[in-house]
């Protein structure tokens, strides 16, 4: 009559079966791993090292200068919070004004505009603004390519090369 087979012997069977057994051999692998060696993410001393850091953010706020500072680009408009200018392939003038709390002229030690292109890092660049008067400084930026580039303007004191940013995403168009 019929000679039936085992079910073992059907290559689904066979593919199926092994599969769950290589499954079943990575997960002991890796619980093996874990119990032997367990992973370094946490800290022995974690709330020391986190008072230290809340600390040390506390301590560099509090000596960062309390400046006022203004950023302004020739031709700015804003564009869903961002500055849309005219900047492509084109130089524009950026003035830069920092006073101290009481509004009088503060003269930082240097004062450098940077720019970052998030989808091109070779694109990035950083000019050196130069002095107009006391707390007025300024530079011709030119942006090689279109689109959202991430500044900021960093005035540094004297004392410790501490900084004061001022951070905006500009958007340049022709």
């Amino acid at each position: 009559m019929s000679n039936k087979q085992s079910a073992f012997r059907s290559p689904w069977i066979i593919g199926w079966l092994a599969l769950l057994l290589a499954v079943l051999a990575i997960n002991i692998t890796f619980i093996s791993l874990a119990v032997k060696k367990p992973p370094s993410l946490v800290l022995e001393d974690a709330y020391e090292h986190s008072k230290y850091l809340h600390d040390n953010i506390l301590k560099r706020e509090a000596e960062k200068p309390k400046w006022k500072t203004q950023v302004e680009f020739a031709g700015a408009k804003n564009f869903m919070g961002d500055l849309k200018i005219p900047a492509y392939n084109k130089p524009v003038k950026l003035d830069y004004k920092v006073t101290d709390e009481q509004g009088e002229p503060v003269e930082p030690h240097s004062v450098t505009f940077y720019a970052y292109r998030n989808s091109d890092a070779k694109q990035d660049f950083s000019v050196v603004m130069t002095k107009v008067e006391p707390g007025h400084y300024q530079a011709e930026i030119t942006f090689p390519l279109k689109g959202v580039w991430d500044t900021y303007v960093a005035a540094t004191t004297g004392v410790g090369n501490i900084e004061h940013n001022s951070v905006q995403n500009i958007f340049a168009e022709e």
